[in-house]
């Protein structure tokens, strides 16, 4: 497997335009710019379909509102309803947590002041 070099938009605008110019002469123009025969056809038949905005990277970005239609809008709003009910479940989930934790603290000081009390007592027992 060819290893491919990175290429940016203005690269690709050229490299197409090269292409066109030589008739699609793919095998030729990848030789030239040191790109791999199937990039250089996807990047052909992208700028047909699309034109220069058709060669931008796009992997890795998110649809704007605007770009969505109906349904994908709806999905979209469905997944952050569903992020924000499940924020709300761990909040109160962790404040639980916090309150059992503070329990535990109390009795755990009840406890110890119990036996400060208790021991007080049998040590006065014992001196008698």
């Amino acid at each position: 497997m060819a290893k491919c070099r990175k290429v940016t938009k203005e690269e690709r605008i050229e490299i197409v335009k090269y292409c066109m110019e030589h008739n699609l002469d793919y095998s030729g123009t990848c030789k030239v710019f040191d790109v791999t025969y199937s990039n250089v056809f996807n990047w052909v038949r992208k700028y047909r379909e699309k034109g220069e905005e058709g060669l931008s990277d796009r992997r890795g970005r998110r649809k704007k509102d605007e770009e969505l239609d109906e349904l994908g809008l709806l999905k979209k709003q469905l997944r952050e309803k569903e992020r924000e009910l499940e924020r709300a479940h761990l909040e109160i989930r962790l404040l639980k947590k916090v309150e059992e934790i503070e329990r535990r603290g109390y009795a755990e000081q009840a406890d110890s002041r119990m036996n400060i009390s208790q021991s007080r007592k049998s040590r006065k027992k014992t001196k008698r």
